[in-house]
């Protein structure tokens, strides 16, 4: 099938895409099939499925980037009036600013001539002069004329939004973090105000504030939404209507993720039971034929004995009986068979159970007093933390806040200035980065886990296969696997790390949704103390007992759950007037700013630091203000 697609005429129910049994291979085997959308104006459509099964590939399929095997794919727009946030896209020569201003490709080389004119009229003599102001007037009027400054007010404002502060808005596309380059694509997707946008794992690399502020734009906007998440909360939040993709097809689920699993229980429920009274009916049915059988046998080897007539006719009569309603009954197990319900069959899962060490000391970890920042600007000041065996700590806090580096610290892979990190000497710790740096990407699956001591490979295809790799897969170099893969492999690692404490760097960012609550309830049966990282609400809510919010000035701990957290900071924020919500976010826009500050020299250092010493006591303050009512 062409990627073009049909456009839809009409009313068509104001559909905005149709796609009618597409079926996708890859090297002649089917990723999937049988696939069947509708997606309505101003609907927020959630895929969801298992990694590998081909949500992304669907996702451009639907957007015309590549071509299925089968199927029609109706599109009331085209291509070119939709919007698309892909999981990642590289670029080189354009900065951030440029990247995003390039939704207007003509107003972005308007501005780029117009700084270049710039810079030549700043050097050249009065004669070259007059020229160029020749030039550059025909430029400038054209930018006016296309409201390029306001164009530039809406750039500034949607960067500001998705806090990529101005230190960051001319640095090399190519070299942005993961979540700085998601948060560009929205901006530049959101400039251009499309009739249908599409988000390929939108809330990956970004923080708790920048998924909020996108899940209320989704809200707000009128644009519909066709988008592929892992993420059980921000689906929760966000989708009107679900799709479940298996390799088999799609099926279709009122409301987000909490109603989908409700639907997909009953389903399996309902399923279960039928396939047991099924096997009760088909139990009887067989006993019933073969009492039947028994007695049509008995009945004719009795009517061929030397007995009178009328006994003979009586046992004749008795055979004929039997063998009818045995032929009734095999024909009733004919019917049965034939509208047969197959036996439910649940996809693998990834299997983990975490053994119990003899780790006995009550504290693991004790932190005092410790600094640490960078470029002579503190990230932690006097910062105190301690740790109990068997605790559940989550850290949480915007990007930027310090998290990963607070767990570098606690691993020794990062000294602090001042004060003292000390972990129990008989702690052994089990790590997750989320940049999977220990992950060595020449080797293969089984040699990476051949590398821990007094395993045999019986042993390591065993484990193996229990995380989903089996057979010839376990020979895939590391480098080749997709980023759920790698995770899977990561797990393994930690699986065997017999570790007294895990350190979750987001552990669960690329994983599918099935193989997250597998690692939620592994890790909630864990009997040692985990410290982890995570926007995951649904992970924070079934994982912690204690939370570390760096995003607050103080770097508070909150005693007690996720959910007691979010309770306790919903009471707090209904207590903010929207002129105080609206201060707040001016201020946290300038501390951003002042944070990704490089000052030149010393002075210029103690500078920024008063101001941003000013601004936390701004913040304090009106939260105070706000607390006492």
């Amino acid at each position: 099938m062409k990627g073009g697609g049909i456009v839809l005429r009409g009313n068509d129910k104001m559909l905005m895409l149709k796609a009618e049994g597409c079926k996708a291979t890859r090297n002649e085997k089917v990723i999937f099939e049988n696939v069947h959308l509708d997606i309505e104006e101003k609907q927020r459509v959630a895929i969801i499925g298992s990694n590998g099964v081909g949500k992304t590939t669907l996702l451009k399929a639907l957007f015309g980037k590549v071509q299925l095997e089968k199927g029609k794919i109706m599109r009331r727009y085209p291509a070119d009036a939709w919007g698309w946030v892909e999981q990642m896209e590289e670029l080189a020569d354009v900065t951030l600013y440029e990247y995003v201003s390039l939704v207007r490709p003509e107003l972005a080389t308007y501005q780029k001539k117009i700084d270049e004119l710039q810079k030549k009229m700043s050097i050249v003599t009065k004669e070259e002069l007059e020229g160029l102001m020749e030039e550059y007037t025909t430029f400038y009027e054209r930018f006016i004329a296309m409201d390029g400054f306001q164009f530039q007010t809406e750039i500034e404002k949607h960067l500001s939004q998705l806090q990529l502060p101005p230190a960051s808005w001319y640095m090399p596309y190519s070299q942005l973090s993961g979540g700085e380059k998601t948060r560009a694509q929205l901006a530049r997707t959101m400039l251009k105000n499309p009739k249908f946008l599409i988000l390929d794992e939108p809330t990956n690399h970004l923080d708790k504030d920048a998924i909020e502020w996108l899940t209320n734009w989704i809200k707000a906007s009128d644009t519909t939404v066709l988008f592929v998440s892992h993420d059980r909360h921000f689906i929760d939040q966000v989708a009107d209507v679900t799709y479940e993709l298996t390799a088999g097809g799609t099926k279709k689920y009122k409301g987000g993720y909490s109603a989908y699993k409700k639907q997909k229980d009953h389903e399996i429920l309902t399923h279960q039971k039928l396939y047991a009274k099924q096997e009760q009916k088909k139990k009887e049915l067989l006993e019933s034929i073969n009492r039947y059988k028994q007695w049509f046998q008995q009945a004719q080897k009795s009517s061929g004995k030397d007995d009178s007539a009328a006994q003979k006719n009586n046992f004749s009569s008795r055979a004929t009986k039997s063998a009818s309603r045995f032929k009734a009954l095999e024909k009733a197990l004919d019917r049965l068979e034939k509208n047969k319900i197959e036996k439910y069959k649940e996809a693998d899962r990834v299997k983990l159970d975490f053994h119990e060490t003899d780790f006995g000391a009550s504290r693991l970890l004790q932190i005092r007093q410790m600094t640490f920042g960078y470029d002579g600007i503190p990230i932690f000041k006097d910062f105190n933390l301690d740790v109990k065996r068997s605790e559940r700590l989550a850290v949480i806090g915007p990007n930027g806040s310090g998290k990963t580096t607070l767990l570098q610290l606690i691993l020794g892979r990062k000294q602090p200035e001042e004060g003292m990190v000390q972990l129990h000497p008989r702690c052994k710790v089990g790590y997750f980065s989320q940049e999977l740096s220990d992950l060595d990407g020449s080797d293969t699956i089984l040699d990476h886990i051949m590398k821990i001591p007094n395993l045999t490979q019986t042993e390591a295809r065993t484990i193996l296969g229990c995380f989903l790799f089996k057979r010839d897969n376990v020979l895939k170099r590391i480098s080749h696997l997709s980023m759920g893969e790698k995770c899977r492999v990561a797990f393994v690692k930690l699986y065997f790390s017999g570790a007294d404490l895990l350190i979750l760097d987001e552990p669960n960012n690329y994983l599918d949704i099935e193989t997250r609550e597998t690692i939620e309830e592994a890790l909630q049966e864990f009997p040692g103390t985990i410290i982890a990282v995570s926007h995951d609400k649904y992970f924070l809510r079934k994982i912690a007992d204690r939370i570390l919010d760096l995003g607050s000035t103080s770097k508070r701990v909150f005693e007690g759950s996720y959910s007691d957290y979010e309770r306790e900071k919903q009471n707090k924020e209904s207590k903010l007037t929207v002129e105080m919500q609206n201060e707040l976010f001016y201020l946290e826009i300038k501390r951003q700013n002042y944070l990704s500050d490089s000052p030149v020299n010393e002075e210029e250092q103690e500078e920024i630091l008063a101001k941003i010493y000013e601004i936390n006591q701004k913040i304090d303050k009106i939260k105070k203000q706000a607390y006492r009512n």
